[in-house]
């Protein structure tokens, strides 16, 4: 009959909404979070390349208010990822708060659910893919949103070590 159904990147569904390339002497829009420290880096899967350096037990995360996300669709992250310490725990979530007072948060990395975040070993580069279906994004009035953002965090036996991100 001609007609056909795909899956995946064949169905037309596929749309990158946003891709970091520390190459260009930036870290923005990656910021600290409540005093943390995040800067760029020698350390890359590249030679002379770039990495995010972050540090461990820190907070810090990507701004988001310019990226294209919309309720009711699953989005998959994907990220190399290197630590100077063993992280027992990792955690990455969408977050953000209208001036409302509404906040919205969504996991995409929980060592509590996913044992692939959980005692990282140091010392090498792992590469990552996480995925969340959005569906609460409409708790935020998007008139009035003021942060949006993705926040890492790790928890680790050895604070304030280097946590590099390349991609």
């Amino acid at each position: 009959n001609g007609c056909r159904e795909y899956y995946g990147n064949n169905a037309n569904n596929v749309r990158l909404v946003l891709s970091d390339n520390f190459e260009q002497g930036t870290y923005a829009p990656w910021i600290s979070i409540g005093g943390s420290v995040v800067d760029l880096s020698n350390e890359s899967l590249n030679n002379n390349g770039h990495s995010l350096r972050g540090e461990t037990g820190d907070v810090f995360g990507r701004d988001m208010m310019n990226v294209p996300i919309q309720n009711n669709k699953e989005y998959k992250l994907s990220w190399w990822m290197k630590s100077e310490s063993l992280l027992a725990e990792f955690y990455m979530n969408i977050r953000g708060h209208d001036t409302d007072g509404h906040v919205f948060s969504e996991p995409f990395a929980d060592s509590g659910v996913d044992s692939a975040f959980q005692n990282i070993e140091p010392g090498r580069w792992h590469y990552y893919t996480a995925s969340a279906y959005i569906d609460t994004l409409d708790v935020l009035d998007p008139d009035l949103i003021d942060e949006f953002e993705i926040q890492i965090l790790t928890v680790t036996p050895l604070a304030n070590q280097g946590l590099y991100i390349d991609n």
